[in-house]
């Protein structure tokens, strides 16, 4: 205790006694009432005195019309704004819920709406053009490629 370590590395690392330091010291308590309380290992800097103190004073505001602008001062200055890199979009992404707002819309106007679902992709079939799967998936292809087969 008088080295504040414990094997956990809490104790050396915030200075702040950790679960096992405070069994350690209530249990030397226990045994020898002269033995100091847990809070004599804790520094004088996390106490509520130390907080009091710091903020004892008053802040004064300041007003940011007074504050005078340098252009030599680079701290002043606004960052600058990055250039996104790359193509941009031509259509935003859509959440599943607008998806199924614009379905419910569709229905509700007599139209018919093919959305594709989220983690479908937005490509279709090549052979039946409808939207889930690729060409070589195609549950009519294979019964097309299937029935065209010779059979033994």
């Amino acid at each position: 205790m008088l080295m504040r370590s414990c094997t956990c590395g809490h104790f050396q690392e915030n200075s702040i006694p950790c679960g096992h330091a405070f069994s350690f010291i209530y249990a030397l308590q226990a045994k020898t009432p002269k033995h100091p309380s847990p809070r004599s290992y804790v520094p004088y800097f996390f106490s509520n005195q130390a907080w009091k103190n710091t903020y004892e004073h008053n802040l004064k505001p300041i007003l940011l019309s007074s504050l005078e602008y340098s252009p030599g001062n680079s701290c002043a200055a606004p960052t600058q704004e990055r250039k996104i890199r790359g193509r941009p979009k031509l259509t935003r992404m859509t959440s599943g819920a607008q998806r199924k707002l614009a379905k419910a819309q569709a229905r509700l106007n007599g139209q018919t709406l093919t959305i594709p679902e989220t983690g479908q992709g937005s490509q279709a079939c090549g052979y039946c053009g409808k939207h889930g799967h690729n060409q070589l998936t195609c549950q009519e292809r294979q019964v097309q490629v299937r029935s065209q087969s010779p059979q033994e």
